[in-house]
């Protein structure tokens, strides 16, 4: 069943991140699937148990919302002010809350990865497990990376197999949009930034250092710490390589939270070491980021400054919001409705704004209060996890810090972006928390972090 989980984080990267309907639609059917064969089998922490729960109801919920929204009959009382427009030009017809309610209800499947995660704290429910899907994780970026830079050196005109067509000059990997790819290589360099933390926590980075030019003298664990310091790298480079502004800045806050984490240690002995070793590592990491990942999107901010289109665009999205409290105009119809707000100052590609390019709104605008409520109910269970798991776990740290980093970096970006709109960084986002979240409130096993033990587990270790 693990196989099969992983073949669905990968599936996405074969098509530009799952954006259209049919991989999508297959995707949520496995995962369907996959819930059914695991979910009945009770998580045996109750706290992480809880926490799926509440994601399932999160599903339910969002779902439910959408199919009434979708729902068209006489004298609908939640019916959208539009339909009376429609009526008075084409003669009867039942109104919907949404303004487009069979797109509404197509698009319940667009939540698929809130039910990931439920199948992921199922899957992988013990620490080791969880420990190895991070991993997991980590070198599939490391892969989509490698890949996505082969290509752009080689074959900087092409897009997967077919002919580019957007974005030439930047790094798209194997989306199609430059900040969908920066916000999925960011993630990947938080994930390694975290594990190199994890590996080095008891190791000296000057004896590890004097040794790196002479492999055969290297420890099983300074060999891990050297795969994941050269995998970072390659992902700092496609993330320069893809100029995206908001997915450098993102990635840099992101370092930034995970270096403040690390550094709340208590101030003593051995700890203090660590500490400050662990503080240095991360802050090295950031310059690394600032200098190579800053140059292309510094520049671009200096040349482009602010995109005042973009600000235009916000603007009218909320007058849309505010028009379509609290109900919202149904979930999917910001490319319907949005023509009828848009400033003549803003201007999009060739006039056409299809996202509103911050995800708070675009969710508000569709779903209405329902949209943050849930937001709301996600947001703070999901920090009540990860910070239980900052005062509770030692040697775990790293991962409740992964998830709190995480975090930051897509909810920044999503206030100038829609990367997280992607389904393809919505999955690995979504099996990226379960993973911290088992970690954080999953009970003590006999894993112990060691790498040569980490190296010796494999997924076959716990059958699902």
């Amino acid at each position: 069943m693990r196989i099969v989980f992983s073949l669905v984080l990968i599936f996405p990267m074969l098509t530009f991140g799952a954006v259209d309907f049919e991989p999508l639609a297959v995707i949520t059917m496995v995962i369907v699937i996959c819930a059914v064969m695991v979910c009945w089998r009770p998580i045996q922490h109750p706290r992480v148990s809880f926490i799926a729960g509440v994601a399932l109801v999160c599903f339910i919920a969002l779902a439910l919302v959408q199919y009434g929204q979708s729902l068209r009959f006489p004298n609908n009382p939640w019916e959208h002010p539009a339909w009376a427009y429609v009526r008075a030009l084409v003669g009867p017809v039942d109104g919907a809350a949404s303004v487009i309610p069979e797109q509404t209800r197509a698009d319940i499947i667009v939540w698929s990865p809130l039910l990931t995660f439920v199948v992921a704290l199922h899957l992988f429910n013990r620490r080791r497990e969880a420990f190895l899907l991070l991993s997991m994780l980590s070198h599939l970026v490391v892969g989509v990376a490698v890949i996505s830079l082969c290509q752009f050196l080689f074959a900087p005109m092409t897009l997967g197999f077919e002919t580019k067509t957007a974005y030439i000059g930047s790094l798209t990997g194997l989306y199609v949009n430059r900040n969908s790819a920066g916000t999925f290589f960011g993630m990947g360099i938080v994930i390694n930034a975290g594990l190199l933390v994890f590996y080095l926590q008891n190791s000296s980075l000057g004896a590890f250092a004097r040794k790196i030019f002479t492999p055969d003298r290297l420890t099983s664990t300074e060999k891990t710490t050297l795969a994941l310091l050269i995998g970072m790298l390659i992902e700092v480079l496609a993330l320069a390589a893809t100029q995206s502004r908001g997915a450098t800045a993102s990635t840099f806050l992101g370092l930034m939270c995970l270096a403040w984490l690390f550094n709340q240690r208590k101030r003593s002995g051995h700890r203090l070491q660590a500490r400050w070793r662990r503080f240095v590592l991360i802050a090295s990491l950031m310059l690394i980021v600032t200098v190579v990942v800053g140059q292309e999107a510094v520049y671009r901010m200096g040349a482009q400054s602010v995109d005042q289109a973009r600000l235009c665009t916000y603007a009218s999205t909320a007058q849309a919001v505010r028009d379509n409290w609290p109900l919202g105009s149904g979930f999917g119809s910001f490319a319907d409705v949005f023509p009828a707000y848009r400033s003549p100052q803003c201007s999009g590609i060739d006039g056409i704004w299809d996202a509103a390019h911050n995800s708070y709104l675009e969710g508000a605008l569709g779903l209405g209060v329902v949209f943050v409520a849930v937001l709301g109910v996600a947001l703070a269970i999901l920090g009540w996890a990860l910070v239980t798991g900052l005062h509770e776990r030692r040697s775990y740290r790293f991962a409740p810090a992964i998830g709190l980093a995480s975090l930051v970096l897509v909810a920044v970006h999503s206030l100038i972006d829609f990367s997280l709109q992607i389904p393809g960084n919505a999955l690995f986002l979504a099996a990226l928390l379960a993973g911290c979240v088992t970690i954080s409130l999953g009970g003590k096993t006999s894993f112990e972090p060691n790498a040569d033990n980490v190296e010796q587990a494999t997924w076959a270790a716990h059958p699902s």
